[in-house]
């Protein structure tokens, strides 16, 4: 008897299907942008990459490569800002030699190995010089990758190529 009243209603209610034309451009925007900030959440909540996030907090709509072409540009700058390159306190992080020293005696990490090191002498003394006109002083590696300039980047990536550094 229930069943039967409420079939009964259900064929007196009037059913209306109109469609609802939304233009893609709509939702794809609304999904990028929701597809972002769940991609932020997970950057900010996450314990691992500090120092990349100390860097770059927030995520970037383009990729710090657009429109760059040079793929061994691309792979030390990105080595650089992953501190995931070949330099002696990461290859002993990874079992590939002994000590964390680097050919002159200090600890050979990134920033020592890239631009500090004594061996590369008056070799730094120019990158120096390039920089200082491109980036406020004092700045250390971390300062130059986090400042996103592309001049900065060319800078190092030509000095690391031409000191034949490999990363």
């Amino acid at each position: 008897e229930v069943v039967d009243k409420l079939a009964d209603n259900t064929t007196n209610i009037a059913h209306f299907t109109k469609k609802i034309y939304i233009p893609y451009t709509d939702i794809f925007r609304v999904a990028k942008e929701k597809m972002s900030n769940n991609w932020q959440g997970q950057l900010d909540q996450s314990e691992k990459g500090y120092y990349y996030k100390n860097m770059f907090p927030k995520i970037q709509k383009k990729p710090w490569f657009n429109n760059e072409s040079n793929r061994s540009f691309i792979r030390i700058i990105s080595r650089i800002r992953n501190q995931h390159a070949l330099y002696p306190k990461y290859r002993k992080k990874i079992g590939l030699q002994n000590d964390e020293n680097c050919e002159c005696g200090e600890v050979g990490d990134l920033e020592h190995y890239v631009i500090g090191c004594p061996r590369h002498g008056m070799y730094t003394d120019g990158l120096y010089n390039k920089l200082v006109k491109l980036i406020e002083l004092p700045f250390n590696l971390g300062s130059l990758i986090s400042s996103g300039n592309r001049e900065v980047y060319q800078a190092l990536y030509k000095y690391i190529t031409y000191r034949n550094i490999k990363l």
